[in-house]
């Protein structure tokens, strides 16, 4: 238990470092207006991720370690994170068409004269990733 967790001290920190990294190499490297677009976009990703997966992340947790505590047979453990599942695919679908949708009037809107050049690629990427991303952290 004790290596888990300071495998996960370590992660955490080194996840933390990685972040800050990357927002002086983007804020340093980037024009003012790109490197605001790149910071909205990744807004965008992670408010949208975070919507799509409407909790269920502890739900699953919750349930498998009632069920296991109960000692339920497999198929509980099995129905329950199906349960789970379906509701955050549908959503992430539906958040994915959703930035597709929006992510360009918001970019525009922020008055960045860049935004226009790569914004379509941008769009297309995140709304692709968010389901990705959403069933990855269920």
């Amino acid at each position: 238990m004790a290596r888990g967790g300071l495998a996960n001290l370590i992660g955490a920190g080194l996840t933390a470092v990685a972040n800050l990294v990357l927002v002086i190499l983007v804020s340093r490297g980037l024009a003012k207006d790109a490197a605001g677009v790149v910071f909205i976009v990744t807004s965008i990703f992670v408010l949208a991720e975070t919507a799509v997966r409407l909790g269920t992340d502890v739900g699953v947790v919750h349930f498998i370690a009632t069920a296991r505590g109960r000692e339920r047979e497999p198929a509980a453990l099995t129905d329950a994170i199906w349960a789970c599942a379906v509701p955050v695919v549908v959503g992430a679908v539906l958040g994915g068409a959703v930035v597709a949708a929006l992510m360009p009037t918001v970019v525009h809107s922020t008055g960045a004269p860049s935004a226009g050049l790569h914004i379509k690629a941008l769009t297309a990427a995140v709304a692709l990733v968010i389901p990705v991303a959403a069933g990855y952290d269920l």
